[in-house]
């Protein structure tokens, strides 16, 4: 990238520069220090930049796959383009001509602020579950996270602000400690779920999002959603991420949630259900005999720490051939 062209506008949407912003790293410093040491007379970009970025609080400090699309919806509603600008603005001609020992200050004063916020800055807390583990998390409010298995949540500056917010991967359960004045924000890739103080489950693995509300009050916010959609007790919205088209049903939450106790209900499921289900909880990879692979399952199933009892209930409902082998499992009919 030819950064010494760049205007502040092509700052803010450069997704190496938003790291910078939001996670540095050492290398991160080393590139953007020495650029501000080399180019001076671009501070004042970098400066405007680095402004209108930290108004987006809501991603502050949190790196994740989908970061930078996330930055880029939220900037269309906090930031216009240079164009937008030029059109509302009268020209300068002069914008740029400052002397060069004022962008010299302003890069000493820009490399001082990152300095100073890498000495303050603590290690984002993020918790991860493993294959077939359940693990409770207290947040500092005291409210109540339950992890699914190969799950992980983070959260930052969770005491400070003006909100709560917490990065989930994979699935939990969430009992909010009720505090109007500073919501809760659960962010999954594509959706934010914000609530005050309630219970609620949320899933988020590979192409589909889940939200089930088991008490309180719960407003949905994407892009993907053409308005905040709001829950009632009872309600479970999916959205599937690969086809944009989002479910609204009513439920009995507790069939979403029991999985804390470990009681999984499968209620009509296919068996290529069940083996998502499968190489989601335990980490086993599952070859399906396509033949079967339509065949509805109903049963409540405990999902003890080892994937027997489960495989042993499938071949003995369905007559099915099962052999395991280190960390694959192969699901066939049993011939006649």
């Amino acid at each position: 990238m030819d950064y010494k062209h760049y205007t502040a506008d092509d700052f803010i949407l450069d997704e190496k520069f938003q790291d910078w912003v939001f996670h540095s790293t050492p290398a991160l410093n080393y590139f953007w220090e020495n650029f501000c040491l080399h180019h001076p007379e671009k501070s004042l970009e970098l400066e405007e930049a680095r402004r209108q970025l930290e108004v987006i609080q809501f991603y502050k400090h949190v790196p994740d796959d989908g970061m930078h699309q996330r930055i880029r919806n939220q900037l269309q509603a906090h930031v216009g383009t240079s164009a937008s600008r030029q059109q509302s603005e009268p020209k300068n001609n002069h914008r740029h001509l400052y002397p060069y020992w004022v962008a010299a200050s302003i890069s000493l004063i820009i490399l001082i602020g990152f300095g100073l916020w890498q000495i303050s800055y603590k290690p984002s807390p993020k918790y991860h579950t493993s294959y077939a583990e359940i693990q409770e998390v207290w947040l500092p409010d005291s409210t109540l996270v339950v992890m699914n298995a190969n799950s992980s949540i983070t959260y930052t500056a969770y005491e400070e602000g003006p909100l709560r917010e917490v990065w989930l991967e994979g699935e939990a359960f969430f009992d909010v400690t009720e505090n109007k004045d500073r919501p809760f924000i659960v962010h999954v890739d594509e959706m934010d779920v914000r609530v005050t103080g309630t219970t609620f489950n949320v899933l988020d693995r590979q192409d589909k999002t889940q939200v089930v509300l088991a008490s309180g009050q719960v407003i949905l916010e994407s892009v993907a959603l053409a308005k905040p959609l709001q829950m009632k007790p009872g309600d479970l919205i999916a959205y599937d991420k690969s086809s944009g088209q989002v479910e609204q049903r009513v439920v009995v939450p507790n069939k979403y949630t029991a999985w804390r106790t470990r009681i999984y209900f499968f209620e009509d499921a296919s068996l290529q259900e069940v083996a998502g289900v499968i190489e989601t909880y335990y980490g086993q990879k599952v070859q399906l005999d396509p033949t079967i692979s339509k065949m509805k399952f109903t049963a409540t199933v405990t999902m003890h720490e080892e994937v027997d009892e489960l495989l042993t209930l499938l071949s003995e409902t369905f007559d099915l051939n099962i052999t395991v082998n280190q960390n694959e499992i192969m699901i066939k009919k049993e011939k006649q």
